[in-house]
């Protein structure tokens, strides 16, 4: 490879003349003669190892010519084809067709055609003084230096595009990240993307999830999982909650051996928009399966019924580091992992009792004993004052064991029957649209245990107005029509005997014409032979069929206070 003194260009080793300026390579007086014309420095070493070009060559080299073409006019040692070029005789006709015709590797009368040739390169550098030459292998270098950098910034540049997208917006893959980032940045809806749960750890290795939401900037996130409540307003893309599995894990824990469902309750809202706030629905997560297990070894089976209501249970866990809790109450386990206790039945009806082990408050195993509580009658209380009312419905409240079932007969209810099975509490309220006496029938059963009692009710008449209206008894006709109990009447007597107080009172009264049989629904006390005169107001009620005396339904007692 041979580079030109003059242009700088690069030629090949067997090039006699520069492809680009045409300079001979190898005459050091041609060089020189170009430097001068671009006010080269005095003296020029060829690298190439020719000799110092002297700075005079050219000077004169008008003349020169003009002298060199009358030497060859006078034959001259200069070969016959050696043609040197006049511009004032130069004629087309000489040129060749083509540029692609001419050639700078020639024959061996090399020497003497660069003769003529350096003069018309004289003339044209002469004309360009001031220019520099320019190395074309170093423009190439730079454009190609320049291309690569530009490529690797472009890569570069979408690389740390697709790795911000893929940190920073959600999807499945980069066409739905890319998708969301858009629709995020333009889109009036305040949620941009579905809310998303993974798993994760507490600070102290416990089992938690991480709840993230994605919605506009400035947006409110709430979080509310019983009294837990967390608020943040997001500042980015989105915001994240790192949550403890034991929020939805109570000491009761879950007995699900295919672990817990979560559904977590988060709320958004734009302060700057509105009130309305949006509840985010989630997919279920679903935490791990139970993995320990919490054997009952007593009783011997895990349905059982009992008449007994207290039941003796002991067990063990399969886990000692594990801690075991009997609907909710934790137990007291040995060296062993071997526990005892006593759960009290309180409930007839069939009752779930739920063993749970529990790590880091979450649910890791689980076990549930049915027990059925059986009873030969089942008790029910009515906590009413008085079943007399003097309107047209009365409310009527009582309990019963827990876990029986209530059924109401004899009368029309206005609504439903109440009844808490957890407390055995029940109520209702009874129609009584006409003036007398109602009985109630209320069922109950309890697993293989039925049964039933009548309650009575009374819808009395205004005091005042039957008082008033009250005819004095005559007892022997009352003896001839007992049951004309139309009319209501006045007696008088005394208190010989009580027969009974519940669920009313029957007593006997003696007058001064004879014995009466009484009934009475009311709280008035009445005391047998405490030697005070009672006052009746009653209608007839046919004849008791143990004494055979008279009987009448008492609707008032006056009771003298002395």
């Amino acid at each position: 490879m041979i580079i030109c003194k003059i242009c700088g260009c690069e030629n090949g080793d067997d090039f006699k003349f520069c492809r680009e300026c045409g300079a001979k390579l190898t005459d050091n007086a041609a060089a020189q003669a170009v430097n001068e014309a671009y006010d080269m420095p005095e003296e020029t070493v060829d690298t190439i190892g020719n000799d110092v070009v002297d700075n005079d060559l050219f000077e004169g080299s008008e003349a020169k010519a003009a002298a060199d073409e009358e030497e060859l006019k006078a034959g001259s040692d200069v070969d016959d084809d050696v043609k040197i070029f006049n511009p004032d005789t130069f004629s087309t006709d000489n040129c060749k067709d083509s540029i692609n015709d001419i050639s700078f590797t020639d024959d061996d009368d090399d020497d003497d055609d660069y003769e003529g040739f350096r003069v018309i390169e004289r003339r044209n550098r002469r004309s360009k003084r001031n220019r520099k030459p320019i190395s074309r292998r170093h423009s190439a270098d730079g454009d190609i230096a320049f291309i690569v950098i530009s490529v690797v910034l472009i890569i570069a540049t979408i690389l740390l595009s697709g790795l911000y997208i893929n940190r920073n917006f959600p999807g499945n893959n980069l066409k739905e990240k890319i998708a969301y980032m858009f629709s995020s940045a333009f889109s009036d809806e305040i949620i941009t993307a579905p809310p998303t749960i993974t798993a994760s750890e507490t600070e102290a290795g416990d089992p938690a999830i991480i709840i993230t939401v994605y919605a506009k900037k400035g947006s409110i996130v709430v979080f509310q999982e019983g009294a837990t409540r967390m608020e943040r307003k997001i500042e980015g893309q989105s915001i994240s909650f790192r949550v403890p599995i034991s929020l939805w894990t109570s000491k009761a824990g879950s007995d699900s051996v295919e672990g817990l469902e979560i559904k977590p309750n988060v709320f958004v809202y734009d302060p700057s928009k509105s009130n309305e706030v949006i509840k985010l629905d989630f997919e279920p997560y679903h935490t791990a399966a139970n993995t320990v297990d919490i054997v009952i070894t007593s009783p011997d089976s895990l349905d059982i019924s009992t008449t007994n209501s207290s039941v003796q249970i002991a067990g063990y866990v399969s886990d000692m580091s594990a801690a075991v809790f009997m609907n909710g109450e934790q137990l007291q386990l040995d060296e062993q992992g071997y526990f005892m206790t006593v759960y009290h039945v309180e409930s007839l009806d069939s009752q779930r009792v739920v063993f749970t082990a529990q790590k880091g408050g979450t649910v890791v195993g689980s076990t549930v004993l049915n027990i059925t509580y059986e009873k030969s009658s089942i008790d029910i209380n009515i906590t009413n004052e008085s079943l007399r009312t003097f309107e047209d419905k009365l409310l009527i409240e009582g309990t019963v064991d827990k876990g029986a079932k209530l059924k109401v007969s004899g009368v029309e209810l206005e609504g439903d029957l109440n009844l808490d099975k957890s407390t055995g509490k029940f109520s209702f309220t009874a129609l009584l649209p006409d003036i007398g006496n109602y009985i109630i029938t209320l069922s109950l059963s309890a697993g293989d245990t039925n049964s039933s009692v009548d309650i009575y009710a009374e819808h009395a008449p205004d005091m005042d107005e039957y008082i008033r209206g009250a005819w004095s008894l005559d007892y022997d006709w009352a003896v001839d029509h007992p049951t004309m109990n139309k009319h209501h009447y006045c007696i008088d007597g005394k208190i010989v005997e009580v027969y009974q107080s519940e669920p009313f009172v029957k007593a006997r009264m003696k007058t001064a014409d004879g014995d009466v049989i009484f009934t009475y629904y009311h709280t008035t006390a009445v005391e047998a032979n405490d030697g005070k005169n009672y006052t009746l107001y009653a209608y007839l009620d046919g004849v008791d069929q143990k004494t055979g005396l008279i009987q009448l339904y008492c609707w008032f007692i006056h009771k003298p206070n002395n």
